[in-house]
């Protein structure tokens, strides 16, 4: 397996990585995930692939936010073949060095409840945050 920054121009990896995108999301990306991958592929400051057997299995993406010094992921994904190997683990560790050889000091994983499956769906985090992260229920 070897982990490298994503060849912007290979479109062979950029079908696979969207291909890989929809299966993982397929809620959010199943009738646009090619459309995301240029999106990613265009505003990522970075993006990292896992490849084998000339095969992309694996990608992460992170975005610039606040300058430079900290770092939105978005997305990470490895295909389902592949999970529970290490594999995530890796792409994020590579992605980390990069960030910070670009000036990066924080790392950040947003999440959204898009099906309001929680206790903290449509209310506002920035009142009494702690007491509702204390009381939250799925």
């Amino acid at each position: 397996m070897q982990i490298s920054l994503f060849n912007k121009n290979n479109k062979k990896y950029k079908k696979e990585a969207a291909e890989l995108l929809a299966q993982c999301f397929p809620h959010a990306y199943g009738n646009s995930a090619l459309e995301e991958m240029d999106n990613i592929l265009k505003n990522a400051g970075i993006c990292i692939m896992a490849e084998e057997n000339g095969h992309l299995i694996g990608f992460v993406g992170a975005m610039p936010q606040y300058g430079v010094t900290g770092w939105e992921l978005h997305p990470l994904v490895v295909h389902e073949n592949y999970r529970n190997k290490g594999i995530g683990r890796k792409l994020l560790s590579a992605v980390e060095k990069e960030i910070s050889l670009r000036g990066g000091i924080t790392i950040y994983l947003g999440t959204d409840d898009e099906f309001y499956q929680t206790t903290l769906s449509g209310c506002d985090l920035y009142e009494d945050t702690f007491e509702k992260i204390i009381k939250i229920k799925t």
